[in-house]
């Protein structure tokens, strides 16, 4: 991960000690020593300012909420990589936050372009009400061949909206089986409407 370039108290332009930054200092060494009361005092100091950067980007408190979570383990996980003598702890932790709800909105979008594609191919732009109909019972008796287990991954995460974050937490799997089992579950439910095609 790289040497460790937490340094203690750090000069000021006038060569006094800043005691902020002695306090970073302090905190971000802790961390590195795996000291767990030193991340509690990091989020207790830090996490409202943290959580409203999010929110302010990403406009949905319970992402605002995942990217607060995400920033103090990623803070946990690196602090050896804070440098005091480039800004304060706050701001690294806040740089942290923008860098990581910019990160969430692009996934998000991204997400979001690729299943309007899917099904604008699959259901066109036009089309009467029978032929609606006619796709969606299609698209159900399609969706009862689709595994279970990924089948109930494409519930949470399409019918009920989730983010990933949340049906992994509601499944109790891991997030990246969370993302492969809709991937694959979507590769099924796209083979079974062509087959009844």
């Amino acid at each position: 991960m790289g040497e460790t370039r937490v340094s203690g108290a750090v000069p000021t332009a006038c060569g006094e000690v800043s005691a902020e930054r002695a306090v970073d200092g302090s905190l971000a060494r802790r961390m590195v020593s795996r000291d767990v009361s030193a991340l509690a005092d990091v989020y207790r100091l830090h996490a409202d300012v943290v959580y409203r950067v999010a929110l302010a980007t990403v406009r949905a408190p319970q992402v605002a909420e995942d990217v607060t979570q995400d920033v103090f383990l990623n803070a946990w996980r690196y602090a050896a990589r804070f440098d005091p003598w480039r800004g304060s702890l706050r701001t690294w932790l806040l740089q942290l936050a923008h860098s990581g709800a910019v990160d969430w909105l692009r996934s998000d979008a991204a997400s979001a372009r690729r299943e309007a594609r899917y099904w604008e191919a699959r259901v066109g732009s036009t089309g009467s009400d029978i032929e609606a109909a006619d796709l969606a019972m299609d698209l159900g008796r399609a969706f009862e061949r689709v595994p279970a287990t990924q089948r109930r991954v494409i519930e949470l995460a399409y019918f009920e909206g989730m983010t990933y974050r949340d049906v992994a937490a509601a499944t109790g799997i891991p997030e990246g089986t969370v993302k492969s089992r809709i991937r694959v579950g979507l590769r099924h439910l796209a083979r079974a409407l062509t087959e009844n095609a």
